[in-house]
């Protein structure tokens, strides 16, 4: 029995929640859908891919009781930007631009969300 419950609690421990993510430019030039990996650290991983082919990796933290956080990305298209969020812990928003100013918004998570963008994110391929 102790054993199970060190398993278990080792899980816990090292828990982590996966949740959609979908955004635009604020010049409505490109759409992107992706995930973000969020740990009990309260540090996170996102990946992306955006309407143009471009894949894009990244990291974030929360840094305000894990309601609000930033975050950096870098594509293998050359592009590079930061970002801010929102949280809920199972859902949000954020915004941020890349090295050229252009502006973007993205949402994450969220049950109704979830089944939309996760059927997306599969037509991807």
């Amino acid at each position: 029995m102790h054993s199970l419950l060190s398993l278990v609690l080792a899980f816990a421990l090292a828990g982590c929640m996966t949740l959609p993510v979908k955004g635009e430019y604020k010049d409505g030039s490109e759409q992107f859908l992706g995930s973000a990996t969020g740990y009990m650290s309260g540090n996170g991983d996102i990946s992306i891919v955006a309407e143009s082919g471009a894949k894009c990796e990244g990291t974030f933290r929360y840094i305000n009781r894990r309601v609000n956080g930033d975050g950096a990305f870098k594509c293998n298209d050359g592009r590079v930007g930061d970002f801010f969020f929102t949280s809920n812990g199972t859902e949000g928003e954020g915004f941020g631009k890349d090295q050229n100013g252009k502006l973007f918004r993205f949402k994450f998570g969220g049950p109704e969300y979830t089944r939309a963008a996760e059927a997306q994110w599969n037509a991807l391929g």
